[in-house]
């Protein structure tokens, strides 16, 4: 059975939890660390999301986001950002659905899935009206309160 989900995460550990969430939950998910296999998988599987971890190198992701996002037009795109990086998103007219505190939320973003994938099983979300969800990995400071 081909993945309806497929996660980018340069980093081991964010995407394995990731993947975890998603499995225990149900759904279908493979993970891939660098450009070249995600996207060969996106092209291959034909997923119903892209799950982007772009918290290391944002000039590079930021690149392969707009990649992604003009290749794959049929594919819900989560992106997991750190808090310095909203300006460059910003840049590219996104908008923020979700701030997750930093250590990664998995159950955000399996909320965020969950809810991408009844939409989509309703036919309610086109190709038009696909938006681009960015989850924020706030880095919240000790002293810091609401």
């Amino acid at each position: 059975m081909s993945p309806s989900v497929i996660v980018y995460s340069p980093n081991e550990i964010r995407g394995k939890i990731l993947i975890s969430t998603l499995k225990l939950s149900g759904i279908e998910a493979d993970q891939f660390a660098n450009h070249f296999e995600t996207e060969e998988a996106s092209r291959h599987y034909s997923p119903s999301i892209l799950i982007l971890d772009v918290a290391n190198n944002l000039q590079n992701e930021i690149i392969f986001l707009k990649k992604i996002l003009n290749n794959f037009t049929e594919i819900s795109v989560v992106a997991l950002a750190k808090t310095t990086d909203i300006a460059s998103l910003k840049g590219m007219a996104l908008d923020i659905e979700l701030c997750v505190a930093d250590p990664l939320d998995p159950e955000s973003v399996l909320f965020k899935v969950r809810e991408i994938l009844i939409l989509l099983r309703r036919k309610k979300f086109s190709v038009k009206n696909r938006r681009l969800y960015l989850l924020v990995c706030c880095h919240i400071a000790k002293n810091w309160k609401p």
